[in-house]
């Protein structure tokens, strides 16, 4: 899963989120939704994020990537894509 643009990181598929455990896919279901919402392609101040959701962003992005030794969300396109529009 990678946002649109150009996807710099690695792409979590749906295989590889299937491999995830329930906790972080609720994780991934619960940010994603909230992004899903807010992102209008301008800057997202880290301020207006919920505690709720910027705990689950936290979580995904400090997750290892299944079948990938040594990779987190850290490195996912996903999360690199977000981060690009995170202020403070």
């Amino acid at each position: 899963m990678c946002m649109s643009g150009q996807p710099k990181g690695i792409p979590i598929e749906a295989d590889i989120h299937e491999q995830y455990s329930d906790e972080l896919k609720v994780a991934w279901k619960t940010f994603h939704n909230w992004w899903k919402k807010h992102f209008n392609g301008e800057p997202v101040y880290r301020a207006k994020v919920p505690p709720k959701v910027a705990e689950a962003l936290e979580q995904i992005t400090k997750a290892p990537i299944p079948t990938l030794e040594g990779k987190t969300g850290a490195d996912s396109c996903y999360v690199i894509n977000v981060n690009r529009y995170l202020t403070d």
